[in-house]
Parts: C-alpha cells; structure tokens; sequence
C-alpha cells in the first residue's frame, strides 16, 4: 500500500503559515478547453491505524478538482449538506470558483487551471507557474490517455521561494508520472473518463517525499460543450446565401445544433451551400469543433439585422444576419457591343436613381453562341473578355445595380471573318 511519510512537527508548521497566507493566492482564470476534472484526490496517511478518516491522518487530505464539488447546485453559494455537498466542504459564504481544465484526448496539449486543498491551498496546473521544476518540460500535459508532467502547491511555493525560506526545505512539487523509491507511478484516463493512478508530492530524486502519495483514483473528466462563437454573415441581393458558422469550446463529433429564425419572413436557413430547401430552420452536427449551416435573403426592401437563434446540448448563441437593402436604381447600357476573340474591351453603364446608386457587378448569362471567358466590373464600365480559339459568335452579359439591370449582346469576332448576315 502505497503510504505518505509526513512528521505532525512540520503538518502543524504548515497550518500555521496557512492561516495567515492563504488568502494572498493568484486570481483564478477560466480556460476554455475540452473538458474540466471534476471530483476529488486523496493523500493521506494514518498516524493511529483505526482505519478511518477521523482527524489523525497526516498529509494532502481531500483535494478539491473543481469549486462545483462543494457548489453541488451551482448557485454560488455554500450551503453545506442542504445542497448535497460532502462533510468538510464550507457550509456558507460566496464560492470562489476554479476547475483544472484537461484538452481532448485527440488535440492533446496542456492542462490549466486550480485545485482546492483545505489545509494546503491551491494546486496549480498552469505551466506559467511551473518555472523551475525538477525536471522539464515544465508543465502538465496529456497524451493519449495518460496525464504527465507537473502541478505544484502555491503556498508551500511562496514560502519556500522567501527570502528566509519558511517551508521545512519542502517546495510543494507534484509529479504526475514517473518512480518514486523504485515504485513506478502515473495517471490513466480510463474509458469512462474515470481517472486511475497516483501522482507524487515530491521530486523523484532531490526530495524523497514531501506530502508522499496522491491518489487521483476519484476524480473524473466532463466534457465541455458549450457554443462560445456564432458569426452571422452580412447578405445583399448579389450575395444572398451565405455561410454561417458556429464554434463550440469542445471538439467532440457528434452534437447537434439546431438553428430556427423565428419564422422570419426575411430569410430562410438551409444545411447545404446553395441554400436549396431553405426553410424556417435547420440543424447539424458538430465536427472537428465547429458546425456550418448556410442563411438564403428573401427581402432585401430594407437594411436589417435578423437574429438566428442557435441551441442544442453545447448551450445557446444568437446570431445576427445583416441585410443590405436593396436600391432602387435605373441602369443603362448599350444593346450590343463588340470584342475580338482573344481580347478585353469595355462597355460603359450609366446608373440613376436614390442615393448610393452605382454599378455593382456585371455577369455573364449562360448561353449563346461563343465563349466569353471573363465578365466583371471595372469602375463604371462592364470589361469582356473572349476566348482566343472564338472566331464568330455572341454571348450575353448583364450589368446589375439595386434592384434593376440590363442587357447587352457581346459580339466576338475573330481577324478576317466579316458578318454576313447582320440582322440575326
């Protein structure tokens, strides 16, 4: 059995610093991950063999994973066994949260965040605060289904760190892989998201044992899900079907998505990229952390900004769909113009009516008779592009303003050839 060798002179010691630093601790940031700890370590160690927790043991004692142990029902308040909670969580006051956060067993990368120790204070997991550690890389960090690398007590780190050093020559390092006195020793992720194994209070060589033995046996992973970026696209009576996208903090496949515009009469909502099937709402499911659907404009008579809102297991977003009003414009342009085959050559377009009217896009309509390779705007003209291998035909392109656009029939003509028949 795996046991903490720790002397009641130096626990009573420590208590004494605590009391008067405990609450001198770096503020708690919340990371998003792929899931957080939750539950509870162990290290403790009997000082009278009566088989029992009951105020004789020596060592780490309960560490808490995450302030939602002792929140049962998450409201920010202590309430003690009335919510549910454990003995020898706090029975009032404020809670004041933090969690270790773990990534996916697919990305890998490293854990953050806090652990809770009643009598010792907060275990770090954030390699910003792992400078310095027995043996590098200074950090805690999964890989596949094993945790490895560090965690250190910050108060035991800040007196030991002082000027006159008031920590017993301890420095509060925890070791989450490796052998201590010949005993190998690790962490192991189980298929339930179960944690196994023990992690060590101590390096593995300079000090032989601090605190001894961490057993992670009670702890266990939760994913996180939670929808933390929806991004509305902006569309036009150019551009009406366009993407929108949905982050989640978790990259687990699978979640469903649900997206609903509330029955608005101004767009529709499709799951494929030509919006075909647009309808009132639509869903998909989460892959590689992230969730496309695609938003067609119907009514475009004024500038607007219709909210989707987005919900499914990962939570809840809003999404905001800008519509660009459509103008009300006269566009003019010649009935026919003429290119050579090979060449570029451009038309002009006039555009009248209320303000902010001008020239937009030109297009080229399927069809006709020869290949016109390139249509496109440039500045007030519409610019033709033909085919070299063209030697006669025609095509048609159109320029395209607000809510009106015209038509002009382009000839393609190679070297040499000469119409014969004109009229058609």
């Amino acid at each position: 059995m795996k046991k903490a060798i720790i002397s009641r002179s130096r626990r009573i010691m420590l208590s004494l610093i605590l009391v008067f630093s405990i609450a001198a601790v770096a503020s708690i940031v919340k990371v998003q991950a792929a899931g957080i700890i939750t539950g509870w370590l162990w290290g403790g160690t009997e000082e009278s063999s009566d088989g029992s927790i009951n105020g004789n043991e020596t060592g780490v004692y309960w560490v808490s994973m995450n302030s939602k142990n002792c929140d049962v029902n998450e409201n920010g308040t202590y309430e003690g066994s009335s919510e549910g909670a454990p003995a020898g969580c706090p029975t009032s006051g404020a809670v004041k949260l933090y969690r270790v956060n773990i990534p996916s067993p697919t990305s890998g990368g490293e854990l953050s965040g806090y652990a809770w120790s009643p009598g010792l204070g907060y275990i770090s997991f954030n390699s910003s605060e792992l400078g310095g550690c027995p043996s590098n890389p200074c950090k805690a960090w999964r890989t596949g289904n094993r945790i490895k690398g560090w965690a250190r007590f910050l108060e035991i780190k800040k007196e030991f760190e002082k000027a006159t050093p008031n920590s017993g020559g301890w420095q509060g390092w925890i070791s989450l892989e490796g052998n201590a006195n010949g005993t190998p020793y690790g962490i192991t992720i189980n298929n339930d998201n179960t944690l196994s194994g023990y992690g060590w209070s101590g390096t593995n060589s300079a000090i032989a044992g601090e605190l001894g033995w961490i057993d992670f046996g009670q702890a266990k992973i939760e994913n996180v899900c939670a929808i933390h970026s929806a991004s509305g696209p902006t569309l036009d009576h150019i551009q009406n079907c366009r993407p929108l996208v949905v982050t989640t903090e978790d990259s687990t496949d699978g979640q469903v998505v649900n997206f609903s515009d509330n029955g608005s009469a101004k767009i529709d909502i499709s799951s494929n990229s030509t919006c075909s099937g647009a309808a009132d709402s639509t869903s998909c499911a989460i892959s590689g952390g992230e969730c496309t659907v695609y938003v067609k404009g119907i009514d475009f008579s004024s500038n607007d900004t219709v909210p989707v809102n987005v919900t499914g297991d990962c939570g809840a977003a809003t999404a905001n769909v800008n519509l660009i009003k459509t103008l009300d414009c006269e566009v003019s342009c010649p009935d026919s113009f003429e290119v050579r085959s090979g060449s570029t050559a451009s038309y002009d377009v006039s555009v009248t009516g209320e303000a902010g009217c001008a020239l937009e896009t030109c297009i080229k309509k399927v069809g006709g008779s020869t290949n016109i390779t390139d249509v496109s705007k440039d500045g007030t003209q519409c610019k033709v592009t033909a085919d070299s291998s063209s030697n006669y035909g025609s095509a048609t392109s159109d320029a395209v303003a607000g809510d009106d656009s015209c038509s002009t029939k382009v000839y393609v003509k190679a070297p040499g050839w000469v119409e014969t028949n004109p009229t058609q």
